[in-house]
């Protein structure tokens, strides 16, 4: 039965040798080996990258808020409204500001009549007084001196001379001090006028409308914010970046912000590079400004920020490519001499984009198995279908 067995198999060799051709021989063996797609890999220049996610924001944000306390009279605008410079924005009831700004005014005017009317008149009257008195004095103490005039006329005359002086110098010393009480009367109209005039507040940029936080009828206290402002013409985003790549960041570099909202890539420029990490996370704050003239770029949007820093040279391969094992992650070598594929440990960099940095493991113009990989050992021979 053995011998039969045997017999039969040399009949089958001998039939296959002696029916088929070569080629035919070969796409038999062929067949038997598993197919695969390989590439040959080169250095590729690359950009260095910093990624990381922000939130979009207004450029500036302005936070409207009285100096003093009052009642919201009217609201002028809508959140998400579109504003000009000097837009009004919100008022407050300002009665009892009017009654302050007239009773201020009216303290003024009655400290101008004053100096100009009452004081300068007195000090005139004084003043003629007193010329009148020291004629006088004069005389009547040259015929004292010469021995015609009594002294207790003397003296009645000097006394009314210094009384003179005194009154005329209370006289001067009223107009500074009516001088003083108007410029307190013009400080005091000043202040009430303002606090009038300030019963209604503007937009101080071209903008839009972020929050408004008060309505008509409540009561608001100094200080307090009633209206956020922020200007969207130009935004911002910023990010994080650690200590090791912060130096390589600088004013005026340009950076590629990604709004997942729109599905679409802007261009942006960094403005501003922190000084300072944060003491928690240990990362510095890196802004970013993005052009927003068609008002597409809305606040709080989230938004991936790639920089590119240095170009280098590098061997990428495939993400698919690369098998992780156990000891590491691998790919498949493929040796054209041979027609066999070896398992290569390497070591594996940064990913960027769908590529894989080859750090060490494989050298440029060897051919490595992009597609199939995943059915083959180590040396197995294979058959190449394609090469890219």
């Amino acid at each position: 039965m053995k011998k039969h067995m045997i017999a039969m198999l040399l009949i089958g060799v001998l039939s296959i040798s002696t029916g088929c051709g070569k080629e035919e021989v070969a796409q038999v063996v062929a067949s038997t080996q598993k197919p695969v797609i390989v590439q040959k890999v080169q250095e590729t220049e690359y950009y260095d990258e910093i990624s990381a996610s922000g939130n979009i924001q207004p450029e500036k944000t302005v936070k409207l808020a009285y100096k003093m306390p009052g009642i919201i009279q009217n609201v002028y605008v809508e959140e998400g409204q579109q504003v000009k410079q000097n837009t009004k924005i919100v008022s407050l009831d300002a009665y009892d500001y009017e009654l302050n700004s007239k009773a201020a005014t009216a303290t003024w005017e009655s400290a101008k009549l004053k100096m100009d009317s009452q004081v300068d008149s007195k000090i005139n009257q004084a003043k003629a007084n007193l010329d009148v008195i020291e004629k006088n004095y004069q005389r009547v103490k040259n015929l004292y001196e010469q021995g015609a005039m009594p002294a207790a006329q003397m003296d009645e005359i000097e006394a009314k001379y210094i009384a003179a002086k005194n009154l005329y110098k209370e006289a001067v010393d009223a107009k500074e001090y009516t001088s003083v009480e108007l410029r307190k009367a013009e400080a005091l109209r000043d202040v009430e006028n303002e606090k009038l005039q300030n019963t209604t507040l503007y937009s101080p940029i071209d903008g839009i409308i972020l929050k408004k936080i008060n309505e008509a009828g409540e009561t608001i206290a100094a200080g307090y914010p009633v209206v956020v402002v922020g200007q969207i013409d130009q935004v911002r985003t910023e990010i994080g970046v650690s200590d090791g790549d912060i130096n390589k960041i600088h004013k005026g570099q340009k950076a590629s912000v990604y709004v997942f909202g729109l599905e679409k890539e802007f261009e942006g420029i960094v403005s501003e590079v922190g000084a300072l990490a944060d003491t928690k996370t240990r990362i510095f704050p890196v802004k970013i400004t993005i052009n927003n003239n068609e008002f597409l770029l809305k606040p709080g949007m989230v938004a991936k920020v790639n920089i590119k820093l240095e170009k280098k040279k590098a061997i990428l391969v495939p993400v698919d490519s690369i098998i992780n094992m156990p000891q590491g992650p691998i790919v498949y070598v493929y040796s054209e001499k041979e027609g066999t594929v070896s398992e290569r440990k390497i070591v594996s960099g940064e990913i960027i984009k769908d590529q894989v940095l080859v750090l060490e493991g494989i050298k440029a113009e060897e051919q490595i198995v992009t597609e199939g990989q995943f059915r083959i050992n180590n040396n197995d021979k294979v058959n190449v279908e394609a090469t890219k």
